[in-house]
């Protein structure tokens, strides 16, 4: 049957056709996945003018010619509000740089080749009986990862580019894993400690004042500053109550002391209510 559409070969006027975007009309998954913003924006050219894609006979993929193509160019035709998509060879006619599908042969083999490391990668896990990281690898929330979990996703993720790693980073890798359930107990320990610290702590004085009171050093920890080395002591009371103090150490993990301080601030931290002393003396070793 003669054709008689305005997009038909012969009738083609390049200056006509205003190019979209590209995308991948082919079988691979991966290869869909990486054209998806392609497609979105396509979809939203479609919304902003109200057009349809060409309901015209064309056999194949392509409108033009009726060829079959796994690329394929979308054009909106403004004099018709219509749509539709060619392969490279029709591309051309309308004047249509072939970097652009260059660009998305790469971008599809690209993804192709890291979807086949992924496979490779998680069968290898498997193998050596650490599946337990493909997970880690995967997940898209981040927000309660430690020092382990970073470490092993960014391992998983050598292993899907390159294939393999070395021995040294295969025992790491295991002796993180082995790990975690100990890491992972310490955190909820720390978050529960977290919590009952929320509900308990109160202020204890007022800015300004000079305090006394007994309390049990729970943690020392020290960084450095532009200062030198700060030490940070954590104290509990009997009450529960939090107190901080930061500058020259003043007692050791565990030790219970009387202190005499002065007040610098009342703050509250991760939910903790918190009183920073400054000037301390322990008037006594309990």
């Amino acid at each position: 049957m003669t054709r008689t559409d305005i997009h038909r070969p012969s009738a083609i006027q390049p200056e006509d056709y205003v190019f979209v975007a590209i995308k991948y009309d082919g079988p691979s998954e991966a290869g869909e996945q990486a054209t998806l913003a392609s497609r979105q924006i396509i979809r939203e050219h479609i919304a902003s003018t109200g057009g349809r894609y060409s309901s015209h006979e064309h056999g194949g993929s392509c409108y033009i010619c009726g060829a079959n193509a796994l690329y394929l160019a979308v054009f909106h035709h403004p004099k018709t509000n219509t749509y539709i998509c060619c392969g490279e060879d029709c591309a051309d006619t309308l004047d249509f740089s072939t970097n652009e599908f260059n660009y998305f042969r790469k971008k599809v083999r690209a993804a192709e080749g890291f979807a086949t490391g992924k496979a490779r990668a998680k069968a290898i896990l498997a193998e050596r009986g650490l599946e337990a990281a493909w997970p880690i690898y995967i997940a898209t929330d981040h927000s309660d990862f430690g020092f382990e979990e970073r470490t092993l996703a960014d391992l998983v993720g050598k292993l899907v580019s390159y294939g393999n790693l070395s021995d040294k980073q295969w025992a790491f890798a295991e002796r993180l894993l082995t790990g975690l359930p100990a890491v992972h107990a310490k955190r909820a320990a720390i978050l529960a400690e977290r919590a009952a610290d929320a509900e308990q702590s109160q202020w204890i004085g007022t800015v300004s004042d000079r305090i006394e009171f007994i309390a049990t050093v729970v943690f020392v920890t020290t960084f450095d500053s532009n200062f030198g080395r700060v030490t940070v002591t954590g104290l509990k009371d009997d009450a529960g109550n939090v107190i901080i103090q930061k500058g020259k150490g003043i007692a050791e993990k565990g030790e219970r002391v009387a202190i005499k301080a002065t007040v610098k601030d009342q703050i509250v931290r991760d939910g903790v209510k918190q009183t920073i002393i400054t000037r301390p003396k322990v008037t006594d070793w309990l």
